[in-house]
């Protein structure tokens, strides 16, 4: 390549832009400018939300909002001004969290390790401190703890923590001591008791079942089954949550809603049906002193009003992304969780939006737990997916995840290939970077066209990254050098350009018709290149947004980049501006 010179300009004290000169002039210049974070709901002041998806949630005496994620309590504090959530660590757990339940006093937590935690939220000193207060022996089904409202009535004259076994109620006191089996639960059911609640009004005991049974029956404190207008709900039931106000029922895919007590009044004090179209796996529900409501799901806290309609809010981050890819539409996807969980956002989204997945997130890859993403492209008209476990090809339709609906398509055979790691798409063709090879894939068929023997490199590594945005033009690079190689209609290719001065760590690829992008980790530099000369039209330097920064993979879109934050737990998006040329 030509020599280059490099003038710099910072803009708005977060971007700083690079204008490549070669010769005396240019004749166009552009800049990158910063334009906000996706996925991360914490401002940037704030300790990132390391989890996609929370665990627990309730709501104390005193109207705060306590989390549990990933192993930590938290609480969060509403902003009055802009309405945003901020959260703040508060304890540690020993285990990450199952279910999680409020009595109006303290909180209990059933974790994965199936002991039972106890805090107490109400002092500093309180909430720093979680004790184990007991520890199952084989793994329960369920857990619901009486409200101190009712702990002289009803079953909580029996015991304060109710497990479920199988059809068995054991009872534990409020610190763990043994209360022994309560009752057994009649066992003429179809399927299994998978969920266990507290009558608000009563004290009664609560069951449900989800298919084939679909429904939740109340027994009182002698074992007796209560039959009436309402009882039993024939209602799909996947989980319940008890409260000192109001028991409720997750229907699995279809909603929530609350029973708040009255045998003979089925719509007393229910509020509208809420329908949990982006809390699919959800694991708590509460809600706040305003009526609204806060669910505990795979994909974050997320918030509803009193009617059940979306607020559009979302507590949480984003982490463990591989991959990103954006459709015509502006439908960003980002593998992650280990390349087994796919995600989707919106590239117009604020920092605390809720993602835009449906019911049916999240979407594991192609096989299941035996596939993982090595490669997610936009090809024209669909998302394509690299399984790198089976060493195929698969079709992903994020809009046809719901039920009877097939969202996965297998396009080629299983083992077509080698080591594919890289996947790039044109207008009618698909590259994979098969070990030291890239294997041309026809989109008609999906068959290897052809096979191209890639170049060595002169820093003797290997490649790492592929990228395309038409059949004219590849992008390869390895750790140090970015390559350009045209090919031509007859299936020939050719290098037009290599650039190999000045990347240190490449760790990201990404293209369009116009740009390449390159990330270089080592140096926290974004480059942005001419895809005609190679030449460097602009540059950001990463840590002018945050200090400690760790980038990781890249995606383009038209004129914006976006890019993911590994520390920060986010998304950053990017613009790329025209600028004034300069003689």
């Amino acid at each position: 390549m030509s020599s280059c010179k490099i003038i710099v300009s910072v803009v708005l004290l977060a971007v700083i832009s690079v204008a490549a000169v070669c010769g005396e002039e240019t004749a166009s210049a552009v800049h990158l400018r910063f334009s906000g974070i996706l996925g991360q709901s914490q401002p940037a002041e704030s300790e990132p939300l390391s989890e996609i998806g929370v665990e627990g949630a309730f709501t104390n005496q005193d109207g705060t909002l306590y989390l549990v994620a990933g192993g930590a309590v938290y609480n969060a504090v509403r902003h009055q001004e802009s309405g945003a959530w901020q959260v703040e660590r508060k304890s540690e757990l020993p285990a990450v969290a199952r279910h999680c339940e409020w009595d109006g006093a303290a909180a209990y937590v059933l974790g994965v390790d199936s002991a039972i935690y106890r805090f107490a939220p109400g002092s500093e000193a309180a909430t720093s401190k979680v004790e184990t207060i007991c520890k199952l022996e084989t793994r329960p089904s369920a857990m619901a703890i009486v409200p101190i409202t009712q702990q002289n009535s009803g079953i909580g004259n029996c015991g304060k923590i109710l497990i479920l076994h199988g059809n068995n109620i054991i009872g534990f006191t409020e610190f763990g001591q043994p209360c022994g089996k309560l009752f057994t639960l009649p066992s003429d059911i179809k399927g299994a008791w998978n969920s266990i609640g507290i009558d608000p009004e009563s004290g009664d005991l609560l069951a449900g079942a989800g298919y084939p049974d679909r429904i939740v029956r109340r027994f009182s404190v002698n074992g007796d089954e209560v039959k009436n207008k309402r009882w039993p709900m024939r209602v799909t039931c996947e989980m319940m949550q008890t409260t000192p106000t109001e028991t409720w029922i997750c229907h699995g895919l279809f909603g929530f809603h609350s029973v708040c007590g009255g045998t003979n009044s089925p719509n007393k004090n229910e509020i509208a049906f809420i329908k949990n179209y982006w809390t699919h796996r959800a694991t708590a529900i509460t809600r706040l002193s305003d009526g609204s409501v806060c669910i505990a799901s795979s994909q974050g806290a997320v918030f509803f009003d009193r009617d059940g309609k979306p607020l559009s809010q979302r507590i949480g981050g984003i982490t463990g992304i591989r991959q990103m890819a954006v459709a015509t539409d502006g439908t960003l996807l980002a593998v992650c969780e280990d390349s087994h969980r796919v995600l989707r956002l919106s590239i117009s989204d604020k920092p605390n939006a809720q993602l835009t997945c449906n019911s049916y997130e999240p979407w594991y890859v192609g096989g299941g737990w035996k596939g993982g993403s090595g490669g997610l492209v936009w090809a024209r008209t669909e998302f394509l997916v690299l399984d790198r476990v089976q060493n195929k090809l698969w079709r992903f339709h994020p809009t046809k995840t719901g039920w009877a609906e097939t969202p996965w398509q297998s396009l080629t055979k299983e083992n077509t290939f080698t080591a594919p790691s890289a996947l790039a798409a044109g207008d009618t063709n698909i590259w994979v970077l098969d070990g030291s090879t890239l294997s041309e894939i026809s989109c008609q068929n999906y068959e290897i066209t052809n096979t191209f023997p890639l170049p060595q490199w002169r820093d003797s590594t290997a490649t790492k990254f592929i990228a395309a945005s038409n059949d004219r033009q590849l992008f390869v690079a390895s750790e140090k050098s970015l390559m350009a190689i045209d090919h031509s209609p007859e299936g020939d290719y050719a290098e037009r350009w290599t650039y190999d001065g000045g990347f240190t760590a490449i760790s990201a690829l990404a293209c369009s018709d116009a740009y390449v992008v390159v990330v270089d980790s080592s140096e926290n530099q974004l480059f942005l290149l001419n895809t005609e000369t190679g030449a460097v039209e602009a540059s950001t330097d990463l840590l002018q947004i945050a200090e400690s920064m760790q980038a990781g993979c890249v995606a383009l879109y038209r004129n914006w980049i976006f890019l993911h934050d590994q520390t920060g737990k986010r998304i950053l998006r990017y613009k790329i501006e025209s600028v004034k040329s300069s003689q």
